[in-house]
Order: C-alpha cells, then structure tokens, then sequence
C-alpha cells in the first residue's frame, strides 16, 4: 500500500505544480516492482499500479529505479514500463541532494 500511497502523492505534486519544480519519483528495494510491465498482482500479492505508473510518467514526473535494486529483485531494465530510467545510488544521491523537499513512504 505504501507505493500506491507515494504514487498518488507524486502525480498530486505534479499536477499542482505550477511553479516549473519537476516531480521525480525514486524507486528503490521491492518498490521497483511498481514500475514493473505486465504486473500479475493476483500472484505477486501487491497492488497493480502500472497505469497509474504510466499516468505518472505522461504527467512529465520522472520514474527512475535504482540499478542495485533491480538486481536485487531479480528484475532487468526491460521489465520495466516505457518511460521509466534507470540510475545508480550516487546518481539517485545527487537528486536526493538538490531536492527542495521529499517524502519518505
């Protein structure tokens, strides 16, 4: 429930922006399945938010999964929906680093 959660918070962030910040949705750990093409939710036992995930991405925020992550859940980049990038943790930093405010979910 909690990327459903962010999810709905970024897509509200972009859509009430109005001040030209950029919206950027980072996905780490098990998160990255929420990015994940062909979600089978039935057998996977989380919530399916790839068009919400699509929806995001045509809003113009940037979904970026973490490279170690995708790893770690034994997930290749072209698993992941059209539009979503993949960075490495110092990348994922620096974004990080140069926000004006984020949320933790």
């Amino acid at each position: 429930m909690e990327a459903a959660e962010a999810l709905r918070h970024a897509i509200g962030s972009a859509s009430g922006a109005s001040n030209g910040e950029k919206t950027v949705l980072l996905l780490y750990d098990g998160g990255v399945f929420a990015a994940k093409k062909g979600q089978k939710t039935e057998e996977a036992g989380f919530e399916d938010l790839e068009a919400a995930m699509r929806n995001a991405i045509r809003l113009g925020i940037d979904v970026i999964a973490e490279r170690m992550s995708l790893g770690e859940q034994k997930m290749g980049e072209e698993e992941l929906i059209e539009g979503a990038k993949v960075m490495d943790g110092y990348e994922l930093a620096g974004i990080i680093a140069e926000a004006r405010a984020s949320f933790i979910f």
